[in-house]
């Protein structure tokens, strides 16, 4: 048990050392659903040790009526599809921040498809209840694709169990595209037929054969270390499981901090991330359309570094755990960073907004709230680089990663 607050010192010069991110969360999650729903009794190794990840087993593995995913948003939209195939009554509830996260666009479609679907709150909004049906399931829908990626995969992982498939057509900007392929990737090499064409995916009904047990690292939770190396200069970390060929879409943070001075060499334990000074760019761009849990990690490292930066893509930001886009300009404003909207376009009818973060991270034994938020709490931890900081709720990085505080101290961190 972690007290409130913890003070982060980060140790002098290069970091050294070893650290393991352990399984990807998205990646288990998606795995865990093709398990169950195929009755395969395959073990999976390397799980995510998240609470996210336990949440979502225990469930699957649970009788009972009321299914409380608590803050797990995956665990929530993923079990409404799959539970909605099972011809069961549930009741699927979360925390008071899980009510206020959109579950509407998946409802809609689930229900258009065949299911029987309920609000017990407020429409679009769980709490719901999922009542057995006897309707026959249609094999063709069309979904929003503007709010999150996950009522697309959670369409997706139930589309091989309905009777004749599914055609699944997404409507407007697709965010967080690549979450979207990593589900269609997991699929084919669990032996499912599908198509996809442009914003058009038709897959074909069949059975889940799993045959890659082993879940990759998590390269979202390896962003963190990215970011360190790039503020400390000749820093080596070894980032165990990670892999060249990843089919997570965060992976894209090994190009992103090659900017930054940090290259990757691939061994077979993971990642070796090393550093050197370089004569940065002043002002760098960023669309996070597709990796939006890069966010946080991109703009701390870049406020620690006094790099002025553009994003765009940020659309999905409100709807996480906290509006991070709001969580993240308000701790960074403790250092003298800001960020501020710039202009809008509105081309192919979306809407894109830009925002400009300028100046350099000030720190004065900071003390940083973490908005109930596991990715606030692991990328402020980053400013340590400037100077001692506070961080507060830090066990709220169990979410995702509950060892996390443990591999700064093994790369030398004071965490008191």
């Amino acid at each position: 048990m972690l007290p409130d607050q913890l003070s982060i010192t980060c140790p002098p010069g290069p970091l050294i050392g070893t650290v393991n991110p352990g399984g990807s969360k998205s990646i288990s999650n998606r795995l865990l659903i093709m398990k169950h729903i195929s009755g395969d009794s395959i073990r999976l190794e390397n799980l995510s040790g998240s609470n996210d990840t336990k949440i979502l087993e225990s469930l699957l593995s649970s009788n009972e009526e009321t299914m409380d995913c608590q803050s797990a948003g995956t665990t929530f939209r993923f079990l409404t599809a799959y539970l909605a195939i099972k011809h069961e009554y549930h009741i699927l509830t979360g925390d008071e921040r899980m009510k206020q996260r959109p579950i509407g666009p998946l409802v809609s479609a689930l229900n258009e498809l065949g299911a029987d679907i309920r609000y017990l709150g407020n429409e679009g909004y769980p709490p719901i209840v999922i009542f057995p049906s006897d309707k026959k399931w249609k094999e063709e829908v069309t979904i929003q694709a503007n709010t999150s990626s996950q009522f697309i995969s959670a369409l997706l992982l139930i589309a091989p169990y309905l009777e004749n498939g599914l055609s699944l057509q997404m409507e407007g900007l697709v965010v967080s595209d690549s979450y979207i392929e990593m589900t269609l990737n997991l699929m084919q090499q669990a032996g499912i037929l599908l198509t996809r064409n442009a914003n058009r995916i038709h897959v074909q009904a069949g059975a889940y054969q799993i045959l890659e047990n082993r879940v990759e690292s998590d390269w979202s939770s390896a962003s963190y270390f990215y970011g360190m190396a790039a503020l400390r200069p000749g820093s080596k970390i070894l980032i165990r499981g990670l892999r060249h060929d990843s089919i997570q879409g965060d992976s894209i943070i090994e190009k992103w901090m090659d900017n930054l001075g940090v290259d990757t060499l691939f061994t077979a334990e993971g990642a070796l991330v090393c550093s050197a000074k370089i004569n940065h760019k002043p002002e760098l761009e960023f669309d996070f359309i597709s990796s939006p849990d890069l966010f946080q990690t991109v703009s701390v490292t870049l406020a620690a570094l006094g790099i002025k930066a553009i994003y765009t893509g940020l659309n999905t930001l409100a709807l996480k755990e906290t509006d991070r886009l709001s969580a993240i300009k308000t701790e960074l404003l403790k250092t003298g960073v800001s960020i501020n909207q710039i202009f809008q376009e509105t081309p192919y009818n979306t809407t894109r907004n830009f925002y400009l973060q300028e100046g350099i991270a000030n720190i004065d034994k900071t003390n940083f709230a973490t908005w109930k938020d596991h990715r606030m709490a692991m990328s402020l931890s980053l400013l340590s680089s400037l100077g001692p900081i506070i961080i507060q709720d830090p066990e709220i990085v169990n979410k995702s990663y509950p060892n996390f505080w443990k591999d700064l101290i093994s790369l030398g961190f004071e965490v008191e």
